[in-house]
């Protein structure tokens, strides 16, 4: 059973359809790309999924189920977004702790989360700081950690690496993919990265002008896949002597 499945999924707002018919599937413990450009439509199908707005058409399922008369706080999803959205008042320990105590989780069954994820997140010695007094990457790992504390069924992730230096991006990238695979985490990301896309993606789905145009294993996309508008985003992609493959266009000159 797919632990999301969007139905064919439609979408307007101020007579423009935004999301248009569409439909995929994400399986339990899979980390679900969906890529494209800007203006996709690919942050408003993360809103549909956790009800901040509803489809014309369509359906939503999580694990079988239909969630579209579910409110956002019942259907067991947590979106990072690109802002993060840290309480500027509170502490990180105090933002991580704040959806936990409104679930009703034990004072001392907080701690021990938070103390193991602080950990786990390498912010032990910044969950008493205001998210101000944190770095960029520091405050992007604080959001995602709040996520997860949560223990979401789904994990929703909007642009994660937006506003992060090349070596950061790399370094969270790495740390996210194996803490997804640790924990055996279904998490849905959208990014305009082709790189990340390939990176991390078990299978991606490409998104253009509210259209899914294609759904495939991240493999089946090493060779161009026929489809002018995908192959022409994707660009050449090049085989090496190692066996690794990239993009053609971030081979740097020798």
């Amino acid at each position: 059973m797919a632990a999301i499945e969007l139905q064919n999924l439609s979408f307007r707002a101020e007579k423009t359809d935004i999301v248009k018919n569409v439909s995929f599937s994400v399986n339990d413990s899979e980390l679900f790309v969906l890529c494209g450009p800007s203006g996709a439509g690919k942050t408003t199908i993360l809103r549909l999924i956790t009800g901040e707005w509803q489809p014309q058409s369509g359906d939503v399922l999580l694990n079988g189920q239909s969630v579209l008369a579910l409110p956002m706080q019942k259907r067991g999803t947590i979106l990072v977004s690109q802002e993060n959205n840290l309480f500027p008042h509170m502490t990180i320990f105090e933002n991580a702790a704040f959806a936990l105590k409104a679930r009703h989780i034990p004072r001392s069954e907080i701690k021990t989360r938070l103390d193991e994820l602080a950990w786990r997140f390498r912010l032990e010695k910044h969950m008493k700081r205001y998210p101000h007094e944190l770095s960029g990457g520091q405050q992007k790992l604080a959001a995602i950690l709040r996520a997860v504390a949560v223990e979401p069924q789904v994990l929703l992730l909007d642009e994660p690496f937006t506003g992060l230096d090349n070596n950061l991006h790399a370094e969270i990238r790495d740390f996210l993919l194996e803490f997804q695979k640790e924990r055996n985490l279904t998490v849905l990301m959208i990014t305009h990265s082709k790189e990340d896309a390939f990176f991390m993606g078990n299978h991606i789905g490409f998104l253009f002008d509210g259209y899914l145009r294609r759904y495939s294993d991240v493999r089946d996309l090493y060779q161009k896949t026929g489809d002018e508008m995908i192959d022409s985003f994707l660009g050449e992609i090049v085989a090496l002597p190692d066996g690794r493959r990239v993009f053609a266009d971030k081979i740097l000159p020798i």
